[in-house]
C-alpha cells in the first residue's frame, strides 16, 4: 500500500491526522477549498464543519491555521494545537 501524502509544499509521508472545526462564519469558503486529497468534511447542525486529513511535517499547517484565526479550533492532535498556540502567542509580541 502506499503511505498516505502529507499537507502542502513539505508532502511528506503522513505521520498524523489533523482534525479541526471550523465555525459557520469560516465553514461557507473552506467547504469549498480542497486543502488535501484525503480530506473529510462533516458538516455539523451549527453551520460549522469538521475537517480530517492527514499531514506530515505541520510547518505550513501551523502558518494556515494561523491565518484562519479564531474561526477554527485545532481538535487533534494536541502537538498541531500546541504549535498553533504558540504561533499565535508569538505574533502578540
Amino acid at each position: 500500500l502506499p503511505k498516505q501524502r502529507g499537507y502542502g509544499i513539505f508532502d511528506l509521508a503522513a505521520s498524523n491526522t489533523a482534525r479541526l472545526r471550523f465555525n459557520a462564519f469560516r465553514a461557507q469558503w473552506v467547504a469549498d477549498e480542497i486543502w488535501h486529497p484525503e480530506q473529510v468534511d462533516t458538516p455539523l447542525p451549527n453551520g460549522g464543519l469538521e475537517r480530517q486529513f492527514p499531514y506530515g511535517n505541520a510547518t505550513e499547517l501551523v502558518r494556515d491555521l494561523m491565518r484562519e484565526g479564531g474561526d477554527v479550533e485545532v481538535l487533534a492532535p494536541v502537538e498541531l494545537r500546541l504549535a498553533v498556540l504558540a504561533g499565535h502567542r508569538r505574533a502578540m509580541v
